[in-house]
């Protein structure tokens, strides 16, 4: 099975389980706004900080960072469906 987890500081809360699945034999990717060297226990995908701009009238700095963080999850998840992962 392919499981995708994604949480901001990925691993998170899924410290102990994205390994469990692994060691079960399932096909684990996390994805987490920034680089975690430490994590080795399965594949991780970094979604990072954009800069482009937000439609005119989107002044609200938290609204601002939601949008942007939930765009570069999704382009990094088409690049996923790309390379065949269907979770």
């Amino acid at each position: 099975m392919n499981l995708l987890f994604i949480h901001q500081n990925f691993p998170g809360q899924y410290r102990q389980l994205a390994p469990l699945f692994r060691s079960l034999g399932h096909n684990v990717i996390g994805m987490g706004a920034s680089p975690r060297p430490e994590w080795r226990d399965s594949r991780r995908l970094d979604y990072g900080w954009t800069d482009e701009p937000l439609p005119d009238g989107l002044s609200d700095a938290t609204l601002e960072l939601q949008l942007r963080r939930a765009a570069r999850v999704a382009e990094r998840c088409r690049e996923l469906r790309q390379e065949g992962f269907r979770p």
